[in-house]
Formats: structure tokens, C-alpha cells, sequence
């Protein structure tokens, strides 16, 4: 479908865009043996609409497949927006035409000027706790222009205020916190490459860095369970490619 334009729903398009996320559905299962739920947070700040606006519409794109390949019904169809004041939105409708018009509508009511990690993580608490349930893992697909996460913050840098976030929602909901709590899992796609950003180090952990547009990579890693490093899920995505020499010199490219 053509974001620009969104004229027409098509029999075929729909039929095109089922297969390819039934396929995807059950290659995850089959591999990883269930399916976690993600919560996808689109960019929709300003700079995603250069280029003819291609990084916010491929954003939109993986919104809509990811979001409702969800099981959980808190967590179904729902999208957070990102930018300097996320939102959450539900889609609806009974088609993909449907959903991702839906989406466009409730998105371009208000576009924003930065990008705030710290907002999201918030929200994510927030539904948590309504839901009262495990904070899902989530896909944060930008061009990777964020506002800066640790120069304002003395000694607690964005991951650690994420953990203790999450340390604090489970004890309200009544989760069991182990001593070995370490649940934040998230994904970065970057689909506008044109910037030198570093969205994260190769040692972070929870998080897994990906540049492209490929939902293919997405899937390689959702398969892998869980995430430990960009490092690491970069080894693991390349692991198959046995052809390839699988060094440490590669932490340079990570």
C-alpha cells in the first residue's frame, strides 16, 4: 500500500501481506517454540519524513506486522509512538488497509520535534501496570536522531534507570524479582543510515542493534530468545554463515 495516497484496499495486497506474516509467524514458533510479545515504537519525529518520508513509512511498515503478531491481548495491535511525547495507539480494523490507515490517521494528528527514551520506557512501565503483566520486549525503529539518554544524568545512565523502572513495576504488580533480574529487552532499527549515530555500545545489555530494513534480520533475532548484546546478536545473526571468519576483530564493526 501506498502510505501517500492509501486510495484503495486490494484483495491481492492483502492476500500478499498474510502470507508473508503467517510464514513469518510460523517460522518464529517453529524455531523459538512460542511467540514473545514486542511492543513497537515507531519514529515519527520530523526527520523520519525526509526522503520522501521512506524511514517513517518502512517504521510504519514493521508497526503493523510486528504489533499484530502479538498474543497477548494488552499488548495486541497496540503501537507506541516516538517521539519527545509518546502515545500509545491501538489499531483497528479487520484488514491490514484497515490497520495501517488507522495508524496513519492517529500518527499524523501531531508530529514531533525530538525523541525521548526515557518517555517510552515510561510508557511501557504504564502499561505494564494496567495490564498488571510482564513488560513485553520492544522494537524501537527510528533514523536513530534521538535526544541524548545519559549526559544529563550524573551516574545512572539509560539502561540502569531502565532496569530499576522495571525492578520497581514488578514489585508493584507482585512479579517475582530474583537476584538476578535483568528483564529490559529491546530492539533498534535504524532505517536511515545516512547518520553517524551510535544508538548503543556493542556491550549493552538487553539490546540488539540492527541497520536495514530487512524484517528478515528482525526475525533472526526474535528467534534467538533472548537478547544480549548488539555484539553478540550480530554473531549470532552471521553464525549460519559458516564461510565467514567470526573474530574478535569484528567488535570494531559492531
Amino acid at each position: 500500500y501506498n502510505i501517500d495516497k492509501m486510495e484503495k484496499e486490494s484483495v491481492i495486497i492483502e492476500a500478499a501481506i498474510t502470507d508473508i506474516f503467517e510464514k513469518m509467524k510460523k517460522n518464529i514458533k517453529n524455531k523459538r517454540g512460542k511467540l514473545d510479545n514486542w511492543l513497537v515504537s515507531p519514529d515519527y519525529s520530523g526527520s523520519m519524513f525526509l526522503n520522501g518520508g521512506l524511514p517513517f513509512k518502512v517504521a510504519c511498515t514493521f508497526a503493523l506486522i510486528f504489533s499484530h503478531m502479538n498474543e497477548n491481548e494488552h499488548y495486541k495491535d497496540l503501537v507506541i509512538a516516538f517521539s519527545d511525547k509518546p502515545f500509545v495507539v491501538r489499531l483497528e480494523g479487520n484488514t491490514w488497509y484497515k490497520r495501517l490507515k488507522d495508524m496513519i490517521n492517529k500518527l499524523s494528528t501531531k508530529i514531533g520535534y525530538s525523541t525521548n527514551f526515557d518517555s517510552v520506557i515510561d510508557k511501557v512501565v504504564e502499561i505494564s501496570n494496567i495490564s498488571r503483566s510482564k513488560p513485553p520486549k520492544i522494537i524501537l525503529v527510528s533514523d536513530m536522531q534521538t535526544n541524548e539518554v545519559d549526559r544529563n544524568y550524573n551516574k545512572e545512565k539509560f539502561i540502569e534507570r531502565t532496569k530499576r523502572k522495571y525492578k520497581d513495576l514488578y514489585r508493584n504488580i507482585n512479579l517475582p524479582l530474583d537476584k538476578g533480574f535483568d528483564d529490559f529487552q529491546m530492539m533498534l532499527v535504524n532505517v536511515n543510515g545516512n547518520y553517524d549515530t551510535k544508538a548503543a555500545l556493542e556491550s549493552d545489555g538487553g539490546v540488539a542493534y540492527v541497520a536495514g530494513v530487512k524484517q528478515t534480520i528482525v526475525e533472526d533475532i526474535m528467534v534467538q530468545g533472548r537478547i544480549e548484546t548488539p555484539y553478540e546478536t550480530m554473531i549470532k545473526c552471521l553464525k549460519p554463515f559458516d564461510r565467514f571468519s567470526l573474530n574478535p576483530k569484528l567488535h570494531k564493526y559492531c
